[in-house]
């Protein structure tokens, strides 16, 4: 049965979009509630942020800053900016690097560690409850209480804006058929071009015990998910990609990874890639799944050209690949959608699906196989109409605002930094300072 006539074929039936499976939620987990790190956790994570400084050491001029998001890199004091995190080792920053200003995020979660910020259940945390209920629940999106994720408490985890907006991912992602497509794997290997703090990773990594997951970014953000997926999923592997590097002795070797052939045939694995040694994995890696969010919006023609040409080879035998990127010319960013579409071809969404139910960017699903082209027949009718209906806010709208002028610099006096925040801010610093 083809899918426009299993859709045409559906049994019509209504769900309220306020209609949830959770109660609203009544408390919150904020700071205190937060799990710190244990000396011996911590003593990996130095050991993580020893190989990132080898790693910088030896690359050199190869490595470069990310032009976005406001944050001006050569305005940060020597070792001080965001992304000099593995520079520093600072426990307590590290504790709370999930509030950091790194550009990862277009709010700071602090706004829930206050209550007058935040006295009730905000449209976000409806939203997710309404996206959690139409999928699986080893497919709700969440991040454990630790590295200082705050949020409305639901079956134990924080819910926030960013814990919706991923939610929204999975939830276009189940209606392309990818979860089912890759739960039909044995070890689903899985690619994100850019995977910040590695919620998505998080996420991806529990659904698909067994998956391998490759991240490939700035080395200055690539320090994040590492340092946070390392804790949050010690039951696997967890090797940082160095290829040629030159390194000095002494560093944990069983965090390194030299051969792409070894990294590209690693199951249960989590493998960090600098951005600039991603080419090494040219005809080797064999990816079932890749995806991009925001950061392809954000980059010049040429650079997403040269990710898109890598994935059209890592995914020509058997992947499929997921952007939700706009379009950013102030951020000197290109047109996303025209180049991907040199080298994939679009899959369709259903006609029942309105786009602007997706409102975190323009969502596009691509292949460049035939093995993957009819995944979303994977998925049931009802599945597909229960997923559409929870994108639906109804009447529900935007009830908060996230004072991050206030609160980023909060999180900064926090940690008693030397580094003004107004330093790293693309806007001017009145005000910054006051209390929230």
């Amino acid at each position: 049965m083809t899918y426009l006539k299993k859709l045409t074929e559906l049994i019509k039936f209504k769900i309220s979009p306020h209609q949830d499976l959770f109660k609203s939620p009544s408390t919150k987990i904020k700071l205190a509630d937060n799990i710190q790190l244990t000396d011996i956790e911590y003593d990996r994570v130095g050991k993580i942020c020893d190989v990132f400084t080898a790693i910088a050491n030896s690359a050199g001029n190869e490595i470069i800053s990310p032009p976005i998001g406001g944050v001006f890199w050569e305005q940060a004091k020597a070792g001080m900016g965001p992304f000099d995190l593995y520079l520093r080792k600072n426990r307590k920053e590290i504790d709370l690097s999930m509030l950091l200003y790194n550009c990862f995020r277009d709010f700071c979660a602090l706004a829930y560690e206050f209550d007058h910020l935040t006295p009730s259940p905000d449209f976000w945390i409806r939203r997710w409850q309404r996206l959690a209920r139409a999928v699986p629940k080893h497919w709700r999106a969440a991040m454990p209480a630790r590295f200082g994720e705050l949020g409305w408490n639901i079956d134990g985890y924080p819910i926030n804006r960013w814990t919706s907006v991923n939610q929204e991912r999975i939830s276009a992602m189940t209606i392309a058929g990818i979860p089912h497509y890759l739960e039909q794997q044995q070890n689903p290997q899985i690619m994100e071009i850019g995977g910040g703090s590695g919620e998505m990773g998080y996420t991806l990594c529990k659904a698909l015990p067994n998956c391998t997951w490759y991240n490939a970014d700035l080395l200055g953000c690539l320090i994040y998910s590492a340092i946070h997926l390392s804790v949050l999923l010690p039951q696997k592997r967890h090797s940082i990609y160095v290829g040629n590097l030159q390194l000095p002795t002494g560093l944990d070797e069983s965090l390194i990874i030299r051969s792409p052939q070894e990294a590209a045939l690693s199951e249960n694995t989590i493998v960090y890639i600098p951005h600039f040694l991603l080419g090494d994995f040219t005809g080797h890696l064999k990816l079932h799944f890749a995806y991009n969010t925001y950061s392809f919006g954000e980059m010049p023609s040429n650079a997403v050209e040269h990710y898109v040409d890598l994935l059209a080879d890592f995914l020509k035998d058997r992947g499929i690949l997921f952007d939700q990127n706009g379009y950013f010319p102030d951020r000197g960013g290109d047109n996303a959608e025209d180049i991907i579409a040199k080298k994939f071809s679009i899959q369709a969404w259903p006609p029942e699906l309105d786009g602007r139910r997706l409102p975190n960017g323009p969502t596009r699903v691509w292949y460049n196989n035939e093995k993957v082209r009819h995944i979303n027949n994977l998925i049931s009718a009802s599945d597909i109409s229960k997923t559409i209906l929870s994108l639906n806010d109804g009447n529900d709208a935007v009830d908060i605002h996230y004072p991050n002028e206030i609160l980023w610099p909060k999180v900064y006096e926090m940690l008693e930094s030397s580094q003004r925040v107004n330093e790293l801010y693309a806007w001017e610093s009145n005000g910054i300072v006051a209390s929230p």
